[in-house]
């Protein structure tokens, strides 16, 4: 029987991720809602990143640079991890892509864009990641920052969930002001639920 929680049917000589409850994949089945949560955020990205260069920090398995580089003049997919950072640059192969393994503090390459979903609440110095963020864009360029809004997160009550990777869990307006002390300019938008999922 297989493993549920390891990714299947890759290409040969992909190896497998596992859930570690730090990152979604695709391809396991019992993952889907979570992934496609994540997906839908990088589609909407890419519309907006045509013909730029484009920096994905903390990129994981590789699945949403992907996405981005069928847009983007180029995209690096960054990630600090040695297991997701092989699976990425054995699995998705585009003139336009590359991966790099560094850490989000550390890396440094001027672009366009940077992509930094899911993983703000996860660092140790959010406010010096987020410098080194706008550090890296050259004039006009954009940050696409993502975090879960903990009162959709945590159990109804709680200050926080109850996931160990996180160090911070952010409120929207905490989050505006985290944003508003590195960037002149924040747009705030929400991912929500279709009527139908909302109903299940």
């Amino acid at each position: 029987m297989p493993d549920p929680f390891l990714q299947r049917d890759l290409p040969p000589g992909v190896p497998p991720l596992a859930l570690d409850g730090e990152r979604t994949l695709p391809d396991i089945p019992e993952e889907n809602y979570w992934f496609r949560r994540h997906l839908v955020v990088y589609e909407w990205i890419a519309r907006r990143i045509g013909g730029v260069s484009v920096v994905d920090l903390a990129c994981g398995e590789g699945y949403g640079s992907d996405v981005l580089a069928r847009s983007a003049y180029s995209v690096v997919g960054v990630d600090a991890n040695p297991e997701a950072h092989e699976h990425a640059r054995l699995r998705y192969r585009q003139p336009n892509l590359r991966f790099v393994r560094n850490m989000v503090e550390m890396y440094s390459e001027p672009c366009d864009a940077v992509v930094f979903l899911q993983t703000i609440e996860h660092v140790q110095d959010p406010d010096g990641v987020l410098e080194n963020v706008k550090g890296m864009l050259r004039a006009g360029g954009t940050a696409y920052v993502s975090t879960p809004n903990v009162l959709t997160l945590a159990p109804a009550g709680a200050e926080r969930s109850g996931n160990p990777w996180h160090l911070r869990e952010y409120r929207a307006e905490e989050f505006r002001a985290l944003c508003a002390a590195h960037f002149g300019s924040v747009e705030l938008y929400g991912l929500f639920h279709a009527r139908a999922l909302r109903a299940h």
